[in-house]
């Protein structure tokens, strides 16, 4: 078992990838200074995916003189950000890496708790949990009340890059993150790890509150993105991922929404204030899988082979969960 000793002296990188969401990471960054862990202790790192919104410049306007913690950019040509965490991987001085994103707010105790779950020898890799940043417009209240992002069951296989944080060494181990994937990254991360045998750890009191997608296109269209997400894994992952069962279940859905959104619609309508939410949302359940299927499709057929290692085995693990519940 690792002890307290391990913990108490562990110096911690945060890795943030960004791209063009220069006003979002102003938030994020000083929610990272604002932290109960010792300041000393831990540094910030900024890999900047290529953004063209003047990023950098907004960095040094904001965070020049900051001297603890420790803040560094890194800029990089747009090549994804799994890409740009690998960057981060690189480049951190911690034992520690834990990931978050440039669209959250982390709790003040985030670093202090989330290193609090390295408490075995097996355990690799610590995620949190992800909340609701306040609510402004119809798609994030809808996000609020349906949190898409509540990963359940699959908290046994991986975390969202959102509030995650992984040995060092088993990063190293492992090659990072995969950076073929635009999406899903983080699952194949999860699996991999897993696949080392290693353990992860979920401490609820490491919260990170996510600002929602604004508006419904950007909302329906993450649905049809983390589709094709499903579809890299189902390319990397042939025997453990399948597509015609994922489409299908996926069709159910949709019909079974469909048929009884008259009945949800009056129901919520009874039950819920806001009725512009309670009327709207069963309408964009639909949109979101009618999104998942088409991106379902087009990750299947029409995007670039995996052209890595592909992963043959049958991942037993994946027994422990009651369904894959992700992308819909």
């Amino acid at each position: 078992m690792k002890d307290n000793n391990f913990i108490k002296k562990s110096f911690v990188t945060v890795v943030i990838p960004t791209y063009n969401r220069k006003d979002s990471l102003i938030d994020c960054i000083n929610s990272l200074i604002d932290q109960t862990y010792p300041k000393e202790a831990y540094e910030i790192i900024v890999v900047d995916d290529g953004s063209t919104d003047g990023t950098a410049e907004l960095f040094k306007r904001n965070f020049t003189g900051v001297i603890y913690p420790r803040l560094r950019y890194i800029y990089q040509i747009n090549r994804g950000s799994y890409a740009a965490r690998n960057n981060g991987i690189k480049n951190a001085l911690g034992d520690i890496i834990c990931f978050t994103d440039d669209d959250c707010v982390v709790d003040k105790n985030w670093v202090k708790n989330i290193v609090s779950g390295f408490s075995g020898d097996k355990i690799a890799g610590v995620g949190g949990e992800i909340q609701s940043f306040k609510p402004e417009t119809l798609a994030q209240k809808y996000c609020q009340r349906y949190n898409p992002i509540d990963v359940g069951e699959l908290k046994k296989i991986f975390f969202p890059t959102a509030n995650v944080a992984y040995l060092k060494s088993v990063l190293q181990e492992i090659d990072g993150f995969d950076d073929y994937f635009r999406e899903s990254g983080d699952v194949d991360i999860g699996l991999r790890v897993r696949l080392k045998e290693y353990s992860l750890n979920y401490i609820s009191s490491a919260i990170v509150y996510h600002k929602h997608r604004r508006s419904i296109y950007n909302l329906v269209k993450s649905s049809y993105i983390y589709a094709i997400g499903y579809a890299e894994l189902h390319k990397k992952y042939p025997k453990n991922f399948n597509f015609f069962t994922r489409f299908i279940n996926i069709l159910y859905l949709l019909i079974r929404k469909t048929i009884f959104i008259p009945i949800k619609i009056s129901k919520d309508m009874i039950f819920y204030d806001d009725k512009i939410l309670a009327f709207t949302s069963p309408l964009i359940d639909c949109a979101r899988y009618i999104s998942s299927l088409l991106g379902l499709i087009i990750g299947t057929f029409f995007r670039q082979n995996y052209s890595g290692h592909k992963i043959y085995t049958k991942l037993e693990f994946l027994n422990e969960l009651k369904g894959i519940k992700w992308g819909n």
